[in-house]
């Protein structure tokens, strides 16, 4: 009820104190204008611009590029992203790094919303459906001041679609992946004048897989024997979302909900002597978003920005004896446990424009959050950040200057304030841009809190963990033109790092190291002419860990790490205006990761390098657009998994293993039928 309070009274004052203050003008224009433009970037501007013109370099994905490489769920395509790494848990979900740093420091949003409900500090990206995402913005780097903790690493925004034209539309979408898996998807959009509405819902099965799998899977039965267990757990997910858009006056008002369901089953092998009943894992998520989103403007374009959700988020795992000739289960009461989280979140941003050249906004960022289960240290732990924050832009015909400020209240920790600056400076077709911002992340309940304890995982947390701090520092360079031209070199500095060690005993628990540093750069090409066009990127950066715990001093005699190297590389061909076709490789270079070994010591180890090959053989649209196939083939090169880096010698042995990359090759039929009344 409170949260509802809460909701009401921080609309209403702003709609009271400010809603006489905006200048009347055709909401309808203006709104649109704003937002049909091509490669458009909404992430910490005051308003959608082209990516040439953002003040940081934002990498776009758009929503083509979301279609032509297949992928129903985020954590598939960005690890086809350059300095990205995702990395599978057969329970945890999928995993993700940006430049040697990944968990907590990477912030992923949906329209402005950071997503809540992480395990073992990670969110499982497989979890994000891309049905109704328009796209993706990357920024590298923290966005503390806009967005505060969690991004230390970088931000990931998603975009969701949005019904641009008066009239209906109806989208179906069905894909198979030789795997053994099958995704479907519907959607429904409709616009009349000043309001529209939409409704989306999608289902992917995943039947599970492991290395002896046949090339071609259908949908299996319930296993009764020992091919029951798999590498990959079978899942099934289920997404809908309810969406409206009211204009009234100079506001807009676009309320929404989304519901993810999730159950994934891990099968144990038949139990000795007669192999009649096994012990069954299930685990299954429920996350819920209901947001409300508030925008009004004047002539010169948003004056507020209002974003009000409420997240709801539980897990539930449960232990059975499966009887293998009846298929009966019996649930194991005493095993079973849900972690339930509920986080509240109210952001509100006032632009201001003092003349031509100067603006700036002005704004308070709040977040209530509330964990409980039978995995805490308590039933139920509670942490409150509220912040205020805000920023000034100067900007002229040949450069834009832009400083910003945040300060923040943390009810277990003591923050810092977190200044940012982006400087650009344009001359013809080119583009330099300069950066600062320091990034703060408190501990999050989980890794203070947190007991995760299954016959696969045992995470503790550690109630002694003290803040992460970072620098960031970027250059970044770029030519537009018949070539697209790009060069970003940086650095970000990390205090205080926290990480999930391994302890080598089976066990795994959080702990500060004295710091992490990334220093590198990348170099992205684009060309493209009437029949082929051609992304290339390549990057190489040093992540080095300082493996010193608190109150020791850092051993500068370790050697430095070594140099990853990353290589991307797109070429597609258009056949024709309805025919494309495309082959993608990206390599991945040996990384370092942390362990503990048995005497307690930190150390580190090294896994090796990969490669990712895949052939989309043809993406090909009807003549009226209404229709569309495409056939791709993936991880041609058959990577499913890479070293862990642990000697599988001498008394490491029995933790040393794999770490699960990507399932075998495999093929995809996608199909995708659209229809529209526009009017």
């Amino acid at each position: 009820m409170k949260h509802c309070i809460g909701f009401v009274l921080a609309l209403a004052w702003s709609a009271v104190l400010f809603g006489q203050q905006t200048v009347p003008l055709s909401i309808d224009s203006a709104l649109w204008q704003l937002v049909e433009l091509s490669n458009a970037v909404v992430t910490g501007e005051r308003d959608e611009t082209t990516a040439e013109q953002a003040l940081r370099p934002t990498r776009v994905i758009s929503r083509q590029a979301i279609e032509q490489n297949a992928s129903p769920t985020l954590h598939e395509l960005l690890n086809r992203q350059l300095n990205f790494r995702v990395a599978q848990d057969p329970v945890l979900g999928a995993a993700a790094s940006l430049n040697g740093l990944g968990g907590n420091n990477i912030n992923v949003l949906i329209d402005g919303v950071p997503l809540a409900g992480r395990l073992n500090g990670e969110l499982d990206l497989s979890q994000v459906a891309l049905d109704n995402i328009e796209r993706i913005e990357i920024i590298n780097g923290p966005m503390a001041v806009e967005y505060g903790t969690n991004s230390l690493a970088g931000t990931v925004h998603l975009i969701t679609k949005s019904r641009r034209q008066p009239g209906r539309e109806v989208r179906w979408t069905s894909q198979y992946e030789t795997v053994g898996s099958h995704t479907n998807s519907v959607s429904y959009a409709q616009q009349l004048g000043g309001f529209q509405w939409g409704i989306e819902a999608n289902q992917n099965y995943f039947d599970g897989w492991s290395p002896g799998d046949a090339l071609i899977d259908g949908f299996s039965n319930f296993a009764a024997d020992s091919n029951r267990v798999t590498l990959w757990n079978p899942k099934l997910q289920r997404n809908a979302r309810l969406h409206s858009q009211l204009t009234s006056g100079q506001w807009v008002f676009r309320p929404s909900v989304q519901l993810l369901t999730e159950q994934i089953d891990n099968r144990g092998a038949p139990r000795a002597p007669y192999g009649q009943t096994a012990f069954d894992n299930t685990y299954s998520t429920t996350r819920w978003i209901p947001t409300l989103q508030c925008r009004s403007f004047n002539d010169e374009g948003t004056v507020w920005n209002i974003t009000q959700s409420w997240q709801r988020y539980s897990r539930t795992s449960g232990s059975y004896l499966t009887d293998l000739e009846t298929l009966h289960q019996t649930s194991l009461s005493d095993e079973q446990d849900t972690t339930r989280m509920s986080v509240w979140q109210s952001r509100g941003t006032r632009y201001l424009s003092w003349s031509e050249r100067i603006h700036g906004s002005a704004g308070w960022d709040g977040r209530h959050e509330t964990i409980a289960g039978g995995r805490l240290t308590q039933p139920q732990h509670v942490l409150v950040d509220l912040a205020t924050f805000a920023t000034v832009t100067w900007e002229s015909e040949v450069q834009s200057q832009r400083f910003g400020l945040r300060k923040a209240f943390n009810s277990a920790f003591r923050t810092p304030a977190l200044p940012s600056w982006n400087g650009m400076w344009k001359w013809r077709a080119h583009r330099l841009r300069l950066a600062y911002a320091k990034g703060f992340r408190a501990p999050t309940l989980k890794e203070l809190h947190f007991q995760f304890i299954d016959v696969n995982h045992q995470l503790f947390g550690n109630t002694s963990l003290r803040p992460e701090t970072s620098h960031f520092m970027q250059l970044h360079w770029q030519l537009s033109g018949d070539l697209d031209f790009s060069i970003r070199a940086y650095s970000n500095v990390v205090t205080d790092q926290i990480g999930l060690v391994d302890q080598l005993d089976g066990t795994y628990q959080y702990v500060n190291f004295t710091g992490f540093s990334s220093r590198g750069a990348e170099v992205q090409v684009h060309t493209s002419n009437a029949q082929f066009e051609l992304n290339v990127g390549v990057s190489g950066f040093k992540a080095q860990t300082n493996l010193a715990n608190s109150g020791e001093e850092a051993d500068i005699s370790k050697p430095a790490a070594p140099l990853t190297v990353e290589g991307q590389s797109e070429l597609t061909w258009n056949i024709n205006s309805q025919l494309q076709s495309s082959i993608f490789v990206k390599y991945n270079g040996a990384r370092q990761r942390v362990i503990q070994d048995a005497d307690g010591a930190l150390k580190l180890v090294t896994a090796p390098a990969y490669t990712l090959l895949d052939f989309n053989l043809l993406n090909w649209s009807s003549p009226a657009d209404r229709l569309h196939i495409a056939l791709r083939f993936k991880n041609l090169l058959n990577v499913t998994s890479v070293s862990n880096g642990v000697n599988t010698s001498g008394p490491e042995a029995h933790t040393a293993g794999l770490t699960p990359i990507a399932w075998g090759r495999s093929a995809v039929v996608r199909l995708t039928y659209q229809w529209n009344q526009n009017r």
